[in-house]
This record gives structure tokens, C-alpha cells and sequence, in this order.
């Protein structure tokens, strides 16, 4: 079974939410903030309307809040160090026992804070079963070789719901997702703009991937979460073939030439250096022998 958090913020600021799973049947899920407090002005003000509106939504199926304690269903000294830190795209690492976790962060939708600018969100992926494994590997590889495509879908799973005035999310519509993404066996083969492949399998006590931007260093990333535990595959973002995006990839390859053939030139360059060094040292020998 795989299991669905989010760190978003709504309600008066950014909460931990278990959104649901994927043995769940229900076509949509809710967090309605003004929930309790109409139920309250209801029965103050004997008011029939607002009464059968609240009894309607009590019935809705809930998306529920977390504590600390309780985060993400796992240790806090475990999620909190991997979910609190900035500066990676995704991760997907073991936790404990059979539990894995994909995390996705810098996700934005179509809400926004009151200046107007988008709310960033992370999501989490669980496993509790090393059955769900294979599916977990060619989620992380899809979302990370379709990155711009994957936010985007994923944003259209979590929104405001005017009718409801609270969140909603799509929960039909994100087990389909993820049930197309986990059949197609090649997802888990990640394509590099080196023209190599690499592929995904998570395995106990270890990090599957990470995926950083263009400027950040994994190790540094990795260290900030305290994580010890050996490192399968790390890359920068440009590293990876965005196959949602020809342009970019395009560029990214064409960098990576570039990049290769500076490198090239300068071990051949090195390269004689050492050979005249080399030649040298001999010389200097061979007339030191003769001197003596």
C-alpha cells in the first residue's frame, strides 16, 4: 500500500496532512478548516441551512492533520530531518523496516498567498511493503525525467474547493496516475545527457536517488539531513534527460559536449605535460649517471 502526505499550507499556515492511500476507494478527500466552527454557529443560531450543510460535509471523507509526534506516520527524527531541508528536488530513500519514502518538494498550484505569489508544497510517497517497490521505482523515475509534467499533474491532485471552502484532494485521480506510471516497466531506467543509463532499485538502509538543481551540491544536501547510509545515485537536475521537455534536453545535452570536450583537451594537455616531465626526469638521470 502506498500512502500519500503533504506539507501545505492552508487553514492559517503550513500543515503536515495524510491525504490517504492507495486501497482507498474514495473519488476525492477533504480538509475543511470552518468546519467545526459553522457546526458550532449552527446550533447557536438553531440554523437549519448552515445545520444540513454541516451534517453534509461531516460525511465527506477527511484528509487528516497530523502532529509532530506523528508525522508522516514515521519517527520524527526520521521524516524531520529529511522532509524539513530545502535544496533538493527529490529524494527516495529507505526509513525503517519496509517503509520507503518518495519526496517530492517545490510543487505549486493555482492557489496563492495573499500577495499573490504561488504556495510552494512538498508530497510524500510511502510504501509500507516491499510488494509496492517496483511501483515506488518507476514513480521516482518518471518524476524525475518529467519533472516540468509531473509538478504540474500532481498540483491538479491538491486545490481549493470554492464549493466546500476548504482543500480537496484527488484521490481517483492519483491512484490513476500512479497505476499508469507504474505499469510501464522502462520508467524505472533513468536516461542521462551522457547517453548512459542507470536504474532505480531501492534496496534497505540505503538512498535510491536524490535529485538536486543545477547549483547544489548532493553531499552537502545529504549531510544537512544526516543522512550516513550509502547513495546509489545522486545527479544534478541537468544531469538527467528531461524527456517532457526536447528543448531542454536538447541544451542540456549540448552542455554536457561542451563541458566533456574542455575536459578531454585538458587531460591531453596534462597529458603531455607529464610526458615531457617524464622526459626530463630521464634526461636528467642518464647526464647525472654519465657525471658520475
Amino acid at each position: 500500500m502506498i500512502h500519500y502526505f503533504t506539507y501545505y499550507s492552508v487553514g492559517g499556515g503550513y500543515k503536515d496532512l495524510y491525504l490517504g492511500n492507495s486501497s482507498q476507494t474514495d473519488a476525492c478527500r477533504f480538509f475543511l478548516p470552518l468546519l467545526k466552527i459553522e457546526q458550532k454557529q449552527a446550533e447557536e443560531n438553531n440554523d437549519a441551512t448552515l445545520r444540513e450543510k454541516t451534517e453534509r460535509q461531516s460525511a465527506l471523507p477527511k484528509i487528516e492533520v497530523l502532529t509532530s509526534e506523528q508525522r508522516f506516520g514515521l519517527p520524527a527524527s526520521v521524516t524531520n530531518n529529511i522532509t524539513s531541508q530545502g535544496g533538493y528536488h527529490l529524494i527516495y530513500t529507505h526509513v525503517e523496516r519496509e517503509k520507503y519514502v518518495i519526496v517530492l518538494r517545490g510543487i505549486t498550484g493555482n492557489d496563492k498567498d495573499e500577495s499573490g505569489r504561488p504556495i510552494p508544497y512538498l508530497l510524500c510517497f510511502m510504501c509500507d511493503s516491499s510488494s509496492d517497490l517496483p511501483t515506488m521505482d518507476r514513480l521516482a523515475g518518471y518524476i524525475s525525467q518529467n519533472m516540468g509534467t509531473a509538478k504540474n499533474q500532481i498540483s491538479k491532485f491538491l486545490q481549493y474547493d470554492a464549493k466546500e471552502n476548504g482543500l480537496r484532494f484527488e484521490q481517483a485521480e492519483m491512484l490513476k496516475w500512479m497505476n499508469v506510471i507504474g505499469e510501464q516497466q522502462q520508467n524505472n531506467t533513468l536516461s542521462l545527457v551522457s547517453g548512459e543509463t542507470r536504474e532505480l532499485h531501492a534496496h534497505a538502509n540505503e538512498v535510491a536517488l536524490i535529485v538536486v538543481p543545477d547549483s547544489m551540491n548532493a553531499d552537502d544536501i545529504l549531510s544537512r539531513m544526516r543522512l550516513t547510509i550509502p547513495v546509489a545515485h545522486k545527479f544534478c537536475l541537468n544531469q538527467i534527460l528531461p524527456k517532457d521537455n526536447p528543448e531542454l534536453a536538447k541544451q542540456y545535452v549540448q552542455q554536457w559536449q561542451e563541458n566533456h570536450e574542455k575536459k578531454m583537451q585538458l587531460y591531453k594537455r596534462l597529458g603531455g605535460v607529464v610526458v615531457v616531465v617524464l622526459i626530463l626526469i630521464f634526461i636528467i638521470a642518464k647526464c647525472t649517471g654519465k657525471s658520475n
